[in-house]
């Protein structure tokens, strides 16, 4: 199943990188991930900033339309696949991205992904599209955070929502990452790591839906003045 086409990869390489170098340090002052996995990475930029940020081993999972000699990783570090189709990844990791992606799995298996993101890592930075949000013309599952948050509470994953905020007037951020933008935490995690504790009791509930203004006036008809 093709998502994008390369012109779509080249134009979103600069925003991604720009975006990582920006978000990468706010989740490092919560967890210190030393293995990275990224599912639908495009040419890899987050995992680019990961290693920048002292992770020593990266995977990136993507399809096979992208250029290996466009990629920000080693060519043997990227693993090819369709994410419409199950993920037969066994390894482990420390912190698995999926990133503005999940909504081109199909509705009937989002809660095989979840499950998926949740045996990968015990800690899974996601960024979901919200319902109307479109971007690539195929987008077929797109869900407001809450949905995702209650997969990931069948699989003992707390929804840590510390990032936003952060990011939510950052110019250098991409919109859609400061409106999506979300780290779940396998609970048994919270026992060892007093920031992601002092993180979630400042956030607690379920994720609110949010609609950033950049993605709002894009959407948005102005009608005219009656004559």
């Amino acid at each position: 199943m093709k998502l994008f086409s390369p012109e779509f990869y080249a134009w979103m390489r600069q925003g991604s990188l720009r975006s990582a170098r920006e978000i990468v340090p706010l989740i490092c002052q919560l967890i210190k991930p030393d293995r990275g996995v990224d599912i639908a990475c495009g040419t890899g930029e987050w995992l680019k900033v990961f290693r920048e940020h002292g992770a020593q081993t990266v995977l990136g999972v993507e399809a096979d339309w992208i250029d290996p000699d466009t990629l920000c990783i080693e060519k043997d570090e990227f693993l090819v696949r369709d994410i419409a189709e199950p993920l037969d990844i066994d390894d482990e990791f420390d912190l698995v991205l999926m990133l503005e992606a999940i909504q081109h799995v199909p509705a009937h298996r989002a809660r095989e992904m979840v499950q998926t993101l949740t045996r990968l890592a015990p800690y899974v930075l996601l960024s979901a599209p919200v319902p109307y949000q479109g971007g690539s013309g195929d987008d077929v599952h797109e869900q407001w955070p809450e949905f995702w948050a209650a997969l990931f509470e069948e699989r003992e994953f707390v929804c840590i929502d510390a990032l936003r905020r952060q990011i939510w007037t950052n110019e250098r951020v991409d919109w859609w990452y400061a409106q999506n933008l979300l780290l779940f935490v396998k609970k048994e995690e919270l026992m060892r790591n007093k920031a992601l504790r002092l993180a979630l009791a400042a956030n607690l509930g379920p994720p609110p839906p949010l609609v950033h203004p950049k993605l709002y006036t894009a959407r948005s008809v102005v009608a005219e003045p009656q004559r």
